[in-house]
């Protein structure tokens, strides 16, 4: 019965010490992803959607990131190009950030869903002409 427990005991400590590893990865990967999403930039040439697309799939990445919507917009405001900014900042009628946060979130999901469609049908080549 005692060489049960041991065994038992023995078991239990080799699944411990096998579960740190991956424990300090997720850690360490969570880390990397926070910080890729607190560090946003839009990149040169990159459309406003392309920029907000990226920016979601960063979090999708990461769902257990813990950081607040108000900051996540802000962080992604911030890390806009300067005549992005202006666009958007137009469109809302005032600053982005003076928005309540659902608004805000809204607003750039709705700008940069035009956005996609403006760039689609400018870069189509037009029909009937010949090149």
């Amino acid at each position: 019965m005692a060489s049960e427990l041991e065994h038992q005991h023995v078991y239990q400590l080799r699944r411990s010490i096998q579960s740190i590893p991956m424990q300090v990865f997720s850690s360490r990967k969570t880390a990397k992803l926070q910080n890729d999403i607190t560090s946003f930039f839009q990149a040169k040439g990159e459309s406003l959607y392309e920029a907000w697309e990226r920016f979601k799939e960063l979090q999708r990445e990461c769902p257990h990131h813990g950081i607040l919507d108000r900051f996540l917009i802000q962080t992604f405001y911030n890390g806009l190009q300067q005549p992005t900014k202006i666009s958007i900042d137009t469109a809302a009628k005032s600053v982005l950030m003076a928005k309540p946060i659902n608004e805000a979130k809204q607003l750039l999901e709705d700008i940069a869903s035009n956005n996609y469609h403006w760039e689609n049908e400018r870069g189509q080549p037009k029909r009937g002409k010949k090149t």
